[in-house]
C-alpha cells in the first residue's frame, strides 16, 4: 500500500466514522449543526469530504454526539491498517 492509498483509506474510514457517530447519537445532519450552532451544510459538506474537520471542531462534534475525540480516535485505529 503506497502512502497516497493509505491516506486515501484513511480520509475514507475517517468520514464513514464521522457520519457513524452522528447517526449512532440519532442526530440528523440538519439536528447535529443546530446543536453545534453552524448551518447544516456544514455537516452536509464535512461528511462529504468537501470541507476540513479541525481537531477542536471534532471534539465539539464528538461531545455533541455523546461522545469523545479520544473514542472516536480508536474507532480510527481499529479500522485503519497501520
Amino acid at each position: 500500500m503506497t502512502a497516497r492509498t493509505g491516506q486515501g483509506l484513511a480520509h475514507a474510514v475517517f468520514l464513514d466514522e464521522l457520519v457513524r457517530l452522528r447517526m449512532q447519537a440519532g442526530l440528523t445532519p440538519q439536528e447535529l449543526a443546530r446543536r453545534l450552532g453552524v448551518k447544516a451544510c456544514v455537516v452536509t459538506r464535512a461528511e462529504a469530504g468537501m470541507r476540513r474537520v479541525g481537531v477542536v471542531e471534532l471534539q465539539l462534534w464528538a461531545f455533541t454526539c455523546g461522545s469523545t475525540l479520544e473514542d472516536f480516535g480508536r474507532r480510527l485505529d481499529a479500522r485503519i491498517p497501520q
